[in-house]
């Protein structure tokens, strides 16, 4: 899956088959800033003023949070759904930069939101029990228990020194299901690209 800008459109979402690379258009967005395929073939984006759910074969979005401009909140971006599918993890934005973001859980059978902790963006589960996340353009990790939802101990700062963008909260990195870190370094050098 992936978003696309087209002259005459804000933006779409398609797929692509990787067997033959039929393109299906999914549905339109005017604003995309993340968005991850959950195992019940259904697609979490980021889109207009907080998360939407949409199937992967297409059809009108759904949406599942909205922005609380009241608490101070100007974003929700970058979702990842759980392994189990019944709950998301993503960013919300507060104050000036994504340094002062939240990252938070939505249980998707009651639409409900809370805060795992304070700082931070873009996070990611991975499968030995942790979230990743950025903060100060520096990759960090932090035990997380995917029953209670909850961080179970001491936040750590890895040695990468991830790309990103702390107006927009986004970080050039990505793990894959087996653990493996893919990510664009900080330094522009090409040749050290990992």
């Amino acid at each position: 899956g992936f978003h696309a800008i087209e002259a005459r459109e804000a933006g779409t979402i398609k797929r692509v088959s990787l067997d033959d690379g039929h393109v299906q258009r999914i549905c339109d967005t005017a604003q995309f800033f993340g968005g991850n395929w959950g195992p019940d073939n259904s697609i979490v984006y980021a889109g207009e003023s907080g998360l939407l759910r949409v199937g992967a074969g297409g059809g009108t979005p759904e949406r599942l949070t909205t922005v609380d401009v009241g608490r101070g909140e100007f974003s929700h971006r970058y979702p990842q759904v759980l392994p189990d599918g019944k709950q998301v993890i993503f960013t919300i934005g507060t104050g000036g930069d994504f340094n002062s973001a939240r990252i938070a859980v939505l249980d998707l059978t009651s639409r409900q939101h809370r805060t795992i902790f304070d700082g931070g963006s873009a996070a990611r589960y991975l499968g030995s029990g942790h979230l990743t996340y950025v903060l100060d353009g520096k990759l960090r990790a932090v035990p997380f228990d995917l029953k209670t939802l909850e961080v179970t101990g001491p936040h750590i700062q890895l040695d990468e020194r991830i790309r990103t963008d702390s107006l927009l909260g986004s970080a050039g990195y990505s793990v894959s299901s087996t653990g493996t870190l893919v990510y664009a370094p900080f330094d522009t050098d090409s040749s050290q690209a990992r």
